[in-house]
C-alpha cells in the first residue's frame, strides 16, 4: 500500500501561512509605534518568508510525504530541506490515533499518529478515507500480532 499527502493539504498549509502573515502584519503595526525602521525590516523579512513558503516550501513539502506499508513494515518519508525517513515495524505499534482540527476537518484532511513503546510517528496530510484504510491495515497487523 502506497499513500501520499492529499492535494487539499497544501490548501490547508496556505491558509495557515496566510494567518501567519496577518499576525506578523499586526506585530509590525505594533512595533511601528516605537520604531518605523524596525517595523520596515520586520515587514520586509516577513514578506520574503511568506513568498518563500508559498512558492517553494508548501508545494514541495506536500509532494514529499510518502507512506509505504508492506506486510510487516511501515515507512514514512517527508521533508524538503531536512528529509526524515522513518521505518516502523507494525508489530511495534501499540495504538494509533486519527487527529484533525476544525480547520483541517473543513479541508477533509487528517493526521494519523502511531504510538510505540519508544515514541510516536505522525503521518500528516492524509484524506480521511485514506487514513481509515491505513488504520484498518495497521489494526489488522496488530490483531494478528496479538493473536499469535
Amino acid at each position: 500500500m502506497k499513500l501520499t499527502a492529499a492535494n487539499k493539504y497544501s490548501g490547508l498549509l496556505f491558509v495557515r501561512a496566510a494567518v501567519g502573515i496577518v499576525v506578523t502584519g499586526f506585530l509590525c503595526g505594533a512595533v511601528a509605534a516605537f520604531s518605523f525602521t524596525v517595523a520596515y525590516i520586520l515587514g520586509a523579512l516577513s514578506i520574503i518568508a511568506y513568498l518563500f513558503i508559498i512558492f517553494f516550501y508548501i508545494s514541495r513539502f506536500t509532494k514529499s510525504i510518502q507512506l509505504h506499508i508492506d506486510d510487516e513494515l511501515f515507512r514514512l518519508r517527508k521533508g524538503v530541506i531536512f528529509v526524515r525517513v522513518c521505518s516502523l515495524p507494525l508489530s511495534c505499534v501499540r495504538f494509533f490515533d486519527i487527529r484533525h482540527s476544525l480547520l483541517s476537518g473543513l479541508f477533509g484532511v487528517c493526521s494519523v499518529v502511531f504510538y510505540t513503546a519508544s515514541g510516536r510517528v505522525r503521518a500528516c496530510g492524509l484524506d480521511i478515507d485514506e487514513a481509515l484504510s491505513l488504520t484498518a491495515v495497521v489494526e489488522a497487523a496488530i490483531y494478528e500480532e496479538i493473536k499469535d
